[in-house]
């Protein structure tokens, strides 16, 4: 078996569970879970950023232009 720390494991988690598992990690020593929480970020905020996109009303969302020739 390859070693633990190169098996990628995907989890599907909603945002309130996420949200307890970083509080039950803020239990513990930061040092110890630094990694482990940063990892979670760089999953998350690509998807918390577009939920949050896609729940403004129409006239606050970001326009893409196009420009035809």
């Amino acid at each position: 078996m390859p070693p633990l720390d190169t098996i990628q494991i995907p989890l599907t988690l909603n945002a309130a569970q996420v949200n307890y598992v970083l509080k039950l990690l803020s239990a513990a020593p930061y040092a110890e879970v630094a990694d482990l929480i940063a990892s979670i970020r760089t999953q998350g905020d690509p998807v918390m950023t577009a939920a949050a996109a896609e729940s403004l009303p129409s006239s606050e969302k970001p326009h893409s232009e196009t420009i035809v020739a």
